[in-house]
């Protein structure tokens, strides 16, 4: 009868805990695996320990993860017709645990085994996903990786930059992280700025478009009678409409007086402006000084401006003394005389005129209202503008008061809002306050 021995392969995988002694199995284990090699048909299990046959026993590595234990053991064979034993020696390794295999091993902080990668909550290396691993995780909106800023498009807690967020990104001029439109940041993450229609802390109003116009300058401040600009129902630069005072005459004017100084009354002047856009002939034009203290008012003095010939638009003429000094290209007359040649009023009045078609082109009644004058060559009028002007509002004599029309060259005919006082006297040149 042929006769079998036995050899058994021992290999035992994370054996801390196990018991093997040097050349056989001391006690069992259950992570211990037995395999029986050749044949197995008529198979008995030998009892007795395993007999060393001179190999190596046992080889074994080890890592951090997992211990691999190789274990070396012989067949032997015995030949009947030849009395001779045959041996043939095996060695059996156990497999590493790795990532991948759905088992967390030392080392890893993760294993889903299939469902390791990129974008997944365990990547392909088996660590755990987090923001700034440059993977887009579950929970995240993204992930830059290193690129993660609160001032990049993706930010440090891997969610996109948005308006709102508090934090200056990509494509903001600024972010103040609240829903307030009317602050220097608007909800559209811009610097407020005239002309984008929110009305900022800085700003009367911003109608959002560049029609100067309207009731909305772009400056963004509200139109007014004296921004410079026609706009609202104005019927011309700030004049007019339901708002502003009423539109300029164009013509001559009288446009600024100075008929009382600190004595001597030497260096009175009587200031006329040509406002329109065109030349005007000044014959039959002249000047009337009228006492209107008197009962009735009398003229006491006219001054002929038919010899200065012709005044163009925007040119000064000023009656004054003969050695008055005036600035260049203005015209020029003189008064009779040199001192006192106009009356200080209480009340007084000056009237300009045009004989010729008998009319009162302009007129100041000044330190009182000085009405229904007869005039030669024109007839019974009023030197009365609309409401007369102040009594506080006059030359003293005390300095250098002017009577001016401010603005420059304004005639509304309303001598109470067209003429103010002034302390700079400005004779052939624009009026100064």
């Amino acid at each position: 009868m042929q006769g079998y021995h036995k050899s058994y392969v021992i290999v035992t995988m994370l054996c801390s805990g196990c018991g093997l002694d040097t050349f056989g199995l001391a006690e069992p284990v259950d992570t211990a695996t037995m395999s029986t090699v050749g044949s197995t048909s008529d198979a008995v299990m030998d009892s007795s320990p395993l007999t060393d046959t001179g190999s190596s026993f046992p080889a074994t590595s080890t890592d951090s993860t997992t211990t691999t234990t190789s274990l070396t053991a012989t067949e032997t064979t015995r030949d009947p017709t030849t009395a001779s034993d045959t041996a043939q020696e095996l060695t059996t390794t156990g497999t590493d645990p790795t990532c991948g295999d759905g088992m967390v091993d030392l080392g890893e902080e993760c294993d889903d085994g299939m469902n390791n990668g990129p974008g997944l909550a365990c990547n392909a290396d088996c660590m755990a996903a987090f923001c700034g691993d440059g993977d887009l995780s579950p929970g995240e909106e993204c992930d830059d990786g290193a690129y993660n800023g609160d001032r990049n498009v993706c930010k440090s807690d891997c969610t996109n930059a948005s308006c709102g967020d508090g934090f200056v990104g990509p494509g903001e001029a600024c972010d103040d992280g609240n829903q307030n439109d009317n602050d220097r940041c608007t909800n559209a993450c811009a610097l407020a700025s005239c002309g984008d229609g929110v009305v900022s802390p800085n700003e009367e109003c911003d109608d959002g478009n560049d029609t100067d116009t309207d009731s909305c300058t772009n400056a963004c401040t509200q139109a007014t009678c004296n921004d410079g600009i026609m706009n609202g129902n104005e019927i011309a630069t700030d004049c007019g409409g339901d708002m502003c005072k009423p539109c300029s005459v164009q013509g001559l004017v009288i446009n600024e007086i100075d008929y009382d100084l600190v004595n001597p009354d030497s260096a009175e002047f009587i200031e006329i402006l040509n406002t329109s856009n065109a030349p005007i002939n000044l014959v039959n034009h002249a000047v009337s000084l009228v006492n209107c203290s008197s009962n009735p008012p009398t003229v006491y003095a006219t001054v002929n401006l038919g010899n200065a010939g012709i005044i163009n638009p925007s040119q000064y003429l000023v009656i004054a003394p003969a050695a008055f000094n005036l600035p260049g290209g203005v015209i020029r007359v003189s008064f009779a005389g040199n001192v006192d040649q106009v009356q200080n009023g209480a009340p007084d009045a000056i009237a300009l005129v045009d004989t010729g078609s008998m009319k009162v082109i302009d007129s100041l009644s000044y330190e009182g209202t000085c009405a229904d004058v007869n005039i030669p060559n024109v007839g019974m009028v009023s030197l009365v503008e609309g409401m007369s002007l102040s009594a506080q509002v006059a030359d003293f004599g005390t300095g250098t008061e002017t009577l001016c029309r401010m603005p420059n060259g304004y005639d509304g005919n309303n001598a109470a809002t067209d003429w103010a006082q002034s302390k700079n006297p400005t004779p052939g040149v624009a009026n100064e306050l």
